[in-house]
């Protein structure tokens, strides 16, 4: 008997022509420039645009993106509500991609390269979540996952996670062994040759410098410390507590004793991890991180002290009324706070100040409250 059906297992394959891979590559090429372009104008400008976002289609107000009201979106949309600084990545992707498909290069590793591309998004992202979680760096999608790992595995497993993550990605994607391993351990063996009089030259002069400096920065932060809190509840209504802390290394430590027990660290990393210029201030609200915890609304207004509180400090050691310059400064503000610092600015003496706003009618309620004389610019 004879077949009637037969099934061909060997389908031609259809193959894109010159013209249309010319096409499709440029077209790759032009988006990836784009993403890039964009991206990387967020780190200077997204603040600025962020408050601009919703009036995409008022041609009165522009965006400081390097492409407009479309890149600001594009990259808010990937940076800040996405993977964070990690999102770079989808740029090189894209144009990895459309160099393939100019040179007509095999499609499975396309595939495999936007695998692994996505793959160390997601490591970037939670890396910059445990960083410094909540910043801009690692985007709201790194910044959930950190969260919800914490609850289940805490910040130490999530850090065997990054571990096991790069062990993954160096094993299974660059290929890196033992060899390559101990390589660079005899580099770094051969390079660690440590010129102990030079190091004793620098430690004296840090030695030398670190304690006077300690003592003038405690010195400032005991009086600047009240005036931001005074500042803060005359903006928020003392419906927040605020405080300050600053840490050192050397508030429970001289800087010698410091230098000879980091020094083993410090030579394999390099660099000198503890000391005067590791100094910070903390910010907190109601005893919590304010950049973690902190609402828009309240990190606005703790930037608006701090900046009030400065100028006051300055008003006072120097005798003089220095000029203060407030940026988009009413943005982020319920308005009772609005009305806060209009009254704080009416009753106290700031000499010249400069404010700068998007909506001319809210500025122009504002200055009207105000006692002082005022004019407005538009630019």
């Amino acid at each position: 008997m004879k077949h009637i059906f037969s099934f061909s297992k060997n389908k031609e394959k259809k193959e894109l022509s010159s013209a249309k891979r010319l096409f499709i590559g440029s077209s790759l090429i032009i988006l990836s420039l784009f993403l890039f372009i964009s991206f990387v104008s967020y780190f200077f400008t997204g603040e600025i645009d962020q408050s601009n976002l919703a009036e995409f289609t008022d041609i009165s107000i522009s965006n400081s993106n390097s492409l407009g009201k479309i890149g600001a979106i594009i990259s808010d949309f990937f940076i800040y509500r996405g993977f964070g600084v990690s999102s770079i990545i989808f740029s090189f992707l894209v144009f990895i991609s459309a160099l393939k498909v100019l040179l007509d290069l095999k499609k499975r590793n396309i595939t495999k390269n936007w695998l692994w591309g996505f793959y160390l998004i997601f490591l970037f992202s939670i890396f910059f979540g445990v960083v410094d979680n909540g910043n801009i760096y690692s985007g709201i999608i790194g910044y959930e996952i950190v969260n919800f790992l914490d609850i289940y595995i805490s910040y130490l497993g999530i850090i065997f996670l990054l571990i096991f993550m790069s062990l993954v990605y160096l094993t299974f994607r660059l290929k890196f062994g033992v060899n390559d391993v101990l390589k660079i351990l005899k580099y770094f063996n051969k390079s660690a040759k440590v010129d102990m009089d030079s190091i004793l030259i620098y430690d004296e002069q840090i030695i030398k410098l670190s304690e006077p400096i300690h003592k003038c920065r405690k010195k400032f932060v005991n009086e600047f410390i009240p005036i931001v809190i005074e500042k803060y509840n005359n903006i928020s209504g003392k419906n927040e507590k605020v405080t300050l802390d600053y840490r050192s290394d050397l508030n429970d430590n001289n800087v010698s004793d410091l230098l000879k027990k980091s020094f083993q660290k410090d030579m394999i990393l390099q660099f000198t991890s503890c000391g005067i210029h590791k100094d910070d201030l903390i910010f907190k609200i109601d005893n919590n991180s304010i950049k973690k915890f902190g609402s828009q609304g309240q990190q606005k207004s703790f930037l608006i002290s701090l900046r009030f509180a400065e100028f006051e400090f300055l008003k006072n050691n120097n005798n003089l009324s220095p000029i203060l310059l407030m940026d988009d400064i009413f943005d982020k503000l319920d308005i009772e706070r609005v009305k806060n610092i209009v009254d704080l600015v009416n009753s106290s003496e700031f000499g010249q100040l400069f404010v700068s706003d998007t909506d001319k009618t809210r500025i122009e309620k504002v200055l009207k409250s105000l006692k002082n004389s005022s004019k407005i610019f538009e630019i």
